[in-house]
């Protein structure tokens, strides 16, 4: 007996359970909860438009409230499959036990369940009437009742609308999730950037403006991007151009701060080069000095006095002054004008050094030759020879006084070459 109602009875009870899990998700949904007010609430947030609220809206309450009703199937359920478990109870009772327990109306229980399972059982709230609409004897609300499988389909439409609705929001949020995360993340590097770099993008403000309302269509009219047939719109209004706005930026911007970089490098590495004149400034005061002790030559390059140095000192800290207030194109192009006259004055003192060296090196190189064909006499035997001990006097006086005349010390030096080697050989 009530084979048929107990298997009824355990369907409704799956179903009610299944769709407490699956509307639970449903409700729990993050692309749904992003436009609720609340947690778990059957209102939007305030700032949701037309398009989403008007479709999303009706649908969640409509939802919430058939889900209201579940309750009070429910309880109907639970309370019918009591009743019939009272009835198994007492069937199960032996002997005196059974007989002194009241038995239960089984067919009261038969036509309950029946009426629970089949009749209009469900009491649906009342849908109030307007009062403009109302006639003098009309009620102001009717309520109704429906069977549960009347309930079940309104519930399975309420909650197949929801879902799809959810579901075109999740395909929305999706799409445009990473696109925003994206611009989002462009737009902190470019301020960051724009930060360090003491300047301000024009387009900026404008991309901020944009980006904002392109995140809020999405996360308050997710609906408006798909079109009268349902089609998702690929982007939406000026997105492409925000990205394209951005990534400029972002391109000019990173190439700045390369130049920045690179500016503040080379402006370190001027500065040595600055310091490192001091040193070649020296070679060549240095080279004069010892020029003009050892030699006569009309021709040495005196040092010159500090302009120089105080004219590239100045144009220096006026570059580094420029590039400090952010103005990195004019820095760079006036720092390649700085390097050149620094070049150009570095090959002037190397060149000035060498100059003066050259008159020193001859004389040491001379003393070597001379040396070596004084060798040369002795290992001929001619070394006592009166021309060739006196023009030896003569150049020794010249190579090895100050002041040397390296011109007349040249010409007695190849005097003694030649008269050396003219000279016959009296040694063994």
């Amino acid at each position: 007996m009530f084979e048929t109602q107990k298997s009824q009875l355990e369907a409704w009870q799956a179903r009610i359970s299944n769709a407490i899990v699956n509307i639970e998700e449903l409700l729990q949904e993050n692309a749904l909860r992003l436009l609720l007010d609340k947690p778990n609430g059957r209102y939007l947030r305030q700032t949701v438009c037309a398009t989403t609220r008007n479709q999303l809206q009706p649908a969640l309450e409509g939802l919430h409230e058939l889900w209201g009703i579940r309750r009070l199937v429910t309880e109907r359920i639970k309370a019918a499959k009591e009743d019939y478990e009272r009835w198994v109870e007492w069937e199960g009772l032996k002997g005196a036990r059974k007989l002194l327990s009241p038995a239960p109306d089984a067919n009261q229980i038969e036509r309950n369940i029946t009426e629970l399972l089949t009749g209009t059982s469900v009491q649906l709230p009342p849908i109030t009437t307007p009062r403009a609409q109302r006639k003098l004897g009309s009620p102001s609300a009717v309520a109704s009742k429906v069977t549960p499988e009347t309930f079940w389909h309104a519930l399975e439409e309420a909650y197949d609308e929801l879902n799809a609705i959810v579901v075109r929001i999740t395909e929305v949020q999706a799409r445009w999730r990473d696109p925003l995360r994206d611009v989002h993340t462009n737009l902190a590097k470019v301020k960051s950037l724009a930060t360090d770099l003491g300047v301000e993008p024009p387009t900026l403000t404008d991309a901020s403006t944009q980006i904002e309302e392109w995140r809020a269509k999405v996360y308050d009219d997710p609906l408006s991007f798909f079109d009268n047939a349902g089609n998702l719109i690929n982007s939406p209004d000026n997105s492409s151009n925000i990205v394209v706005v951005l990534d400029t930026a972002l391109t000019e911007l990173e190439a700045l701060k390369l130049q920045k970089d690179e500016l503040v490098n080379n402006i370190a590495a001027a500065r040595q080069r600055l310091e490192g004149l001091a040193q070649m400034r020296t070679r060549v005061k240095t080279s004069w000095e010892s020029a003009t002790r050892r030699v006569l030559s009309p021709d040495l390059v005196v040092p010159d006095d500090d302009s120089v140095v105080a004219q590239l000192t100045e144009m220096l800290e006026s570059i580094d002054t420029t590039a400090g207030a952010g103005n990195w194109r004019p820095a760079v192009r006036a720092l390649s004008l700085w390097s050149g006259r620094i070049t150009s004055y570095e090959q002037y003192l190397t060149q000035s050094a060498e100059h003066n060296e050259a008159p020193v090196n001859k004389r040491l190189e001379m003393r070597t030759e001379f040396a070596a064909w004084l060798a040369k006499a002795v290992e001929d035997g001619i070394s006592e020879h009166p021309s060739v001990s006196a023009l030896s006097q003569q150049v020794r006086v010249l190579l090895f006084s100050k002041n040397t005349d390296l011109l007349r010390a040249e010409q007695l030096l190849d005097q003694l070459r030649q008269l050396i080697i003219r000279l016959p050989k009296t040694g063994n």
